[in-house]
């Protein structure tokens, strides 16, 4: 009787393990799909992460050249501006006839 009981505990095991071999790789396959679903999910948000910042740097470094840039300008312009101001000064200067003086009491219309 033991060996007849022996028989149905391995025809059973022998029935049941397939099954329980299915439904452990089927748990398998639903914790890899939802693991590498979350893993796809990060890396997705850390590209993203990385593309803005990337964008955010750039942006910011083309503004920093752009007011370099305008500072530069408005230096130019500045020192053009003082000798531009320096040469037509010395110009009047050398082309400039000297006043006329006028007589103390005296009004403009006697001068003319």
């Amino acid at each position: 009787m033991n060996l007849n009981l022996n028989l149905k505990l391995r025809n059973f095991f022998r029935a049941f393990f397939p099954c329980a071999d299915f439904h452990h790789i089927v748990a398998s396959l639903n914790n890899g799909v939802t693991f590498y679903g979350d893993l796809i999910r990060r890396l997705a948000r850390l590209n993203q992460n990385v593309l803005d910042a990337a964008y955010t740097m750039n942006l910011s470094r083309r503004e920093i050249e752009l007011s370099h840039a305008a500072q530069r300008a408005a230096k130019d312009n500045l020192e053009s501006d003082r000798e531009m101001a320096h040469q037509m000064s010395h110009e009047y200067i050398e082309t400039a006839k000297p006043l006329p003086k006028i007589p103390t009491g005296q009004q403009y219309q006697q001068l003319q």
